[in-house]
């Protein structure tokens, strides 16, 4: 028996509790913020990003150039257990068919850089998926996610109105 009554605790407990602590105190000399629907705080239960500025619908005419937008609460530079809080953005085709990711923690994917598609990032917390010149091809669902792509989705549709035209020469 414990000397207050109770049983004893058991190491098992005990090593938990201190584990708990001591991530309790690295989350707060870390200054960790946790942001939930209820506002942030800091240093107390599980380190989370969360996106603050979700991408929108958007309706674009071949040709043109337009960007889609995603922001974190948390900056992937703030310290060495949120280097993963970054944003990762994929591309989903209208008929369900191509899936691919753009950007993530490895950059960005050569075949976009190619058509001069790129991500810019402000101050490690703002991602900005922007088109040059947008192609019918580029129609579909992009998706952003936080903590480096473990995060909660969020989706948005680029439309793309315009033909492709071909010419025909008549001698």
């Amino acid at each position: 028996m414990h000397a207050c009554g109770g049983a004893r605790p058991s190491s098992d407990t005990l090593e938990q509790e201190t584990q708990l602590s001591r991530t309790k105190r690295d989350m707060q000399s870390l200054n960790i913020h946790i942001c939930s629907d209820a506002g942030c705080r800091v240093g107390a239960g599980v380190a989370r990003a969360v996106l603050i500025v979700q991408p929108r619908n958007t309706v674009v005419v071949v040709g043109e150039s337009t960007q889609l937008r995603c922001q974190t609460n948390v900056s992937a530079t703030s310290s060495s257990s949120t280097a993963a809080a970054a944003v990762s953005w994929k591309f989903t085709s209208v008929d369900g068919q191509q899936q691919n990711f753009i950007y993530n923690e490895n950059g960005l994917s050569p075949s976009y850089e190619a058509r001069g598609i790129s991500v810019l990032v402000n101050d490690s917390t703002v991602s900005r998926l922007h088109f040059e010149s947008v192609e019918l091809r580029d129609a579909g669902t992009y998706t952003c996610q936080d903590d480096g792509g473990i995060g909660d989705p969020h989706a948005a549709w680029l439309a793309v109105l315009g033909t492709t035209h071909t010419h025909t020469h008549t001698h």
